[in-house]
């Protein structure tokens, strides 16, 4: 593991992906739900079988209204939950408001749990 990882805050979720596609395979019917985002990846259930190093690319809107769009990622690891498909996922040449917006958003969701 590289000392120079950057650590990345992550934050529980429940966002519905609205978009999932495969290179070169469509998947109208696929659907998806993240449990768990940062700015760099994020922990994805899905209901078609994903492999390691494989690559998709997916939308979804945070629950402050902002979307975040046609964002690639790679699947880093599958994640053993019961019969659910679960998978850690990285996200690749993400761009950089993208990544704000991630961010800003966790900072949100943070500020209104403390409220709560």
């Amino acid at each position: 593991m590289s000392q120079n990882r950057r650590i990345e805050y992550r934050i529980l979720a429940d966002l519905r992906v609205h978009r999932f596609e495969l290179p070169g395979e469509p998947v109208e019917s696929a659907t998806g739900v993240i449990r768990e985002l940062s700015a760099s990846g994020c922990r994805l259930e899905c209901s078609v079988p994903l492999q390691v190093n494989q690559e998709l690319r997916l939308s979804f809107q945070l629950l402050d209204g902002h979307q975040v769009e046609n964002a690639r990622a790679r699947v880093v690891r599958r994640l053993s939950q019961r019969s659910r498909r679960v998978v850690a996922l990285e996200f690749l040449d993400l761009p950089e408001p993208a990544q704000l917006l991630i961010r800003e958003y966790i900072v949100w969701r943070e500020s209104q749990e403390a409220v709560s």
